[in-house]
């Protein structure tokens, strides 16, 4: 019975032992989006679903809390939907695999809140996510660059009713490892 309990912790320490750090344990880092490949999704009035695509620009300011398991993510951006922006906390969290050379893969996901967001008729409040995958390529000890492709999703009320924002986004970060 102590082995079966004892078991989910030795795996987790395992895991935790395989993980590369890198330099530092916080990290700053700016962003900017440069790839967009995102389309607005919303309800005609025959029921159906128009579809369209838009412009989605970004760029922001992003830390990291690194542990050998997983990094805690928290950020400020600026996004752009077409020619309306928004100014957007994001929460997330990121888990690196092997460090290969000087490249370390990852997975992330993150929330998003946009605020104050022009939808035409009224400013609104959103709410987003992301997940994907990313490079993170140390050019010294301490400084690096983060490639990103990430599902991008958001769902937004435009008081006729709400529609959806999504597609593949790319993302191009330099950054500081303390």
């Amino acid at each position: 019975m102590k082995g079966t309990l004892l078991a989910p912790f030795v795996l987790l320490a395992a895991l935790a032992s395989c993980q590369s750090m890198g330099a530092g344990v916080l990290s700053l880092e700016a962003r900017a989006l440069v790839l967009d490949d995102a389309e607005i999704d919303q309800g005609s009035q025959g029921g159906g679903v128009n579809s369209s695509d838009i412009d989605v620009e970004g760029y922001g300011v992003h830390a990291a809390v690194m542990t050998p398991i997983i990094d805690v993510l928290g950020g400020l951006e600026q996004r752009e939907y077409g020619s309306d922006d928004s100014p957007e906390l994001v929460f997330g969290v990121r888990r690196r695999f092997l460090e290969i050379w000087r490249l370390r893969p990852f997975v992330e996901g993150n929330v998003r809140y946009g605020f104050d967001l022009d939808t035409g008729e009224t400013s609104e409040d959103y709410f987003g996510w992301q997940v994907g995958l990313g490079l993170i390529l140390d050019l010294t000890d301490h400084l690096f660059l983060n490639a990103r492709l990430m599902y991008d999703n958001a769902s937004i009320n435009t008081g006729s009713g709400d529609v959806d924002v999504d597609g593949l986004v790319g993302t191009l970060g330099i950054g500081w490892a303390f």
